[in-house]
Formats: structure tokens, sequence, C-alpha cells
């Protein structure tokens, strides 16, 4: 008789074996990010008190930064965007909306046409152009800038819309092909205020013009 000890042995598949390599595989990896965690937590604990006091000395200078920052321009910057929303002035503005057949393989497109009869200049006019079935259905929907306070051709910024003008655009509107009337709705307008006081920005050639003049005779050696 055989005294020695008995070997038993599990027999299981290559399914099994796959299983429980993920399983212990899933359980190191949440164990790992529970240990993080924790050491993530207590690092932010730690500095929590540093970091909001150096952001509450920090944020009165930023605010006072924003809030002048057309001080901290050029004229030629910051003047365009010395404007304030005017939705009193969307009386002063007619839109027309209409279809337009086209030949190329686009189909129709929607063509604006507005005109600025007030006395003010439309520093950004931002439109909503919807392309209706004939049941009022809307099958499409693109928005335009009509104005903008910068022209900026590759951005589809046409530049502000000046008093007593006019302005044809073509817009392209998904589902314009089987539209049979067309919306428009102003989402947005602003009106230029005038341009900033030398106060409000600054002069880049000023500090050329207040520059001491070389002396007389300097010149390079010879």
């Amino acid at each position: 008789m055989n005294s020695g000890p008995s070997v038993v042995v599990k027999k299981g598949g290559f399914l099994a074996a796959l299983a429980q390599g993920f399983f212990g595989t899933l359980m190191v990896a949440i164990i790992c990010g529970t240990v993080l965690g924790f050491f993530g937590l207590r690092t932010v604990d730690r500095y929590a008190g540093s970091i909001s006091e150096h952001i509450t000395k920090v944020m009165p200078e930023v605010l006072a930064a924003v809030e002048n920052w057309r001080s901290t321009l050029p004229a030629m910057v910051a003047d365009p965007f010395n404007d304030r929303r005017a939705p009193e002035y969307r009386d002063s503005v007619e839109i027309a909306a209409r279809l337009a057949a086209t030949n190329d393989r686009h189909g129709p497109c929607v063509v604006l046409d507005v005109r600025n009869k007030g006395s003010e200049t439309v520093s950004l006019l931002a439109v909503r152009v919807v392309v209706l079935d004939d049941r009022q259905v809307p099958l499409g929907e693109v928005p335009v800038y009509v104005a903008s306070p910068l022209v900026l051709p590759d951005a589809d910024l046409r530049g502000p819309l000046l008093p007593n003008s006019q302005r044809p655009i073509a817009v392209r509107a998904p589902g314009a092909a089987a539209a049979a009337a067309v919306s428009v709705e102003v989402t947005d307008i602003r009106v230029w205020n005038g341009p900033l006081s030398d106060e409000e920005t600054i002069d880049l050639d000023a500090s050329d013009d207040e520059a001491p003049a070389p002396p007389a005779g300097a010149g390079l050696p010879t």
C-alpha cells in the first residue's frame, strides 16, 4: 500500500485560465488605483491651503487687468470692439431672404439682403437662417455673421455694417434643394460706440516720438 501524499490535479480549459488571468489583473488594477487615489487626495489636502491663499492674492490683480484690457491694446485693435449690445436697434436693420438658383451641383442657395437704415454702425449682427418646406417644417439651418468688428474672409467675418449701407450675402444652407421658404432670426446685434479716447488705449508711435535723438555726429565708426 502506497502511503505517500496524494496529489490533486485541477483540470481547467483555456477559457478558465483566461478568466482567472483577466480578473486577477483587474483586481491588481483596482488596488493600485485606490492607493494612487488615496495618496493624491492626501497631496491635494496638504497643498490646498497654500494654493487657495495664492489665488486670493492674485485674483484682484487679474480682475484689474481684465477691467482695463482696452488700455493694453493699440487703438487699431481696441476701437472695433468698443461696442454695446443694442437689441433696440433691430428695427433699424432690414433683412430680406430668398432662395436663388445656382449653376453648380450644390443646388439653390439663400440670398440675404441686409440694409442698415439707421445712423449707427453695426459692429456685430448674427442671424440664424432656417430653410422650410411648403408645410413650414424646418429642413436645415445655418448661423451667419452678417456684420463683425473685423474683416476676416477666411472665417466668414465681413466687417461692420455702416449707416445707410446695404449688404447682399449668399449662404449655403443644408436642405435648401427641397426648401420652399426661408426664415431669418436675429440672435445678436451690437452697435459701435465710436473711437476710444487716448487715455483708454496705448499709442505705439508715442514711444518712438518720445525716444531721445542720437547725439550729433554719432554714427558708424570709420
